[in-house]
C-alpha cells in the first residue's frame, strides 16, 4: 500500500534558465536507488547536522528547528535536536519545552481540510530531477522545475508542486540534486505554500501563507 506524505497547511516538522523543457512520465518504471524525500530512511552512519527556518505570512518573527546526529563511539549515536523562536515581546511566554511549530499553522479555506498530498513526490525520490521540466507524477501530482541553484550549501533544482484535488494551493519547492543526500533531510529543503483565497478566484491570485527553507546542512561521512 502506498503511504500517503500530507503536507498539513499547518507546516509541521516532527517535524529560470531559459531553455526548452520536456516532460517525462514519473510512472515508468526505471532502476533507482532506495531512498525518501520525506525522511525515514535508515541512517548511514556519520556526523549530521540541519537546520530548517520556518515562516509564516502576517506573523511577525520566524521559528528555527535543529538535529544534530554525532558519533560516540561503539555504534551510538548522540541525537541533539533544539527549536528556537524569534518573537516580538507580546508574543514571548513561559513555557516547560514548549514547541514554537504550533503557531505557524494556517488552514487553506477548501474543502480538503488544509492539507495538500505530497505523496507523488516519492516517485522521484530516486531519480535525476532537470530543470526547466515537466513532470507528470502519479495520483494527480504535477511538478515543473525552473532553475538550479543551491540552499544551505546543497545543490537544488527549484519547481512549482501542485495537485489536481486542490486546485487552488500550489507549492514552491526545491528538490536535492544530490540522490544519495536527499534521505538526510526530514522534508524538502524548500516548501512555501501560497493559495487563492476566495476574494481572488476571479483574479488567480496566489497568496503566500508559510514557508519552511533549510538554512544549515553539514553531513560528514564515517570513515
Amino acid at each position: 500500500m502506498r503511504s500517503i506524505v500530507k503536507v498539513a497547511v499547518v507546516f509541521g516538522l516532527c517535524l529560470g534558465l531559459v531553455g526548452t523543457g520536456f516532460t517525462q512520465d514519473a510512472s515508468e518504471a526505471r532502476p533507482r536507488v532506495s531512498g525518501s524525500m520525506f525522511g525515514g530512511s535508515s541512517y548511514p552512519g556519520g556526523h549530521l547536522k540541519y537546520t530548517y527556518k520556518i515562516e509564516r505570512a502576517g506573523v511577525q518573527g520566524y521559528a528555527t528547528a535543529t538535529t544534530e546526529i554525532t558519533p560516540q563511539g561503539n555504534g551510538l549515536y548522540r541525537i541533539e535536536s533544539s527549536s528556537t523562536d524569534v518573537v516580538p515581546l507580546d508574543r514571548v511566554t513561559l513555557g516547560f519545552f514548549g514547541i514554537p511549530l504550533r503557531a505557524i499553522g494556517i488552514r487553506v479555506p477548501m474543502n480538503t481540510q488544509g492539507t495538500v498530498d505530497l505523496s507523488p513526490l516519492e516517485a522521484i525520490a530516486s531519480d535525476e530531477v532537470e530543470p526547466n521540466s515537466e513532470i507528470l507524477l502519479p495520483d494527480g501530482g504535477y511538478l515543473i522545475t525552473k532553475e538550479a541553484g543551491t540552499l544551505a550549501g546543497l545543490g537544488v533544482v527549484f519547481g512549482t508542486y501542485t495537485h489536481a484535488d486542490y486546485a487552488n494551493v500550489r507549492i514552491q519547492i526545491a528538490i536535492v540534486q544530490d540522490v544519495m543526500l536527499r534521505p538526510l533531510l526530514p522534508v524538502l529543503p524548500l516548501m512555501e505554500l501560497e493559495y487563492i483565497p476566495e476574494s481572488e478566484q476571479a483574479a488567480r491570485d496566489y497568496v503566500r501563507f508559510g514557508a519552511i527553507e533549510l538554512i544549515e546542512f553539514t553531513y560528514e561521512p564515517e570513515e
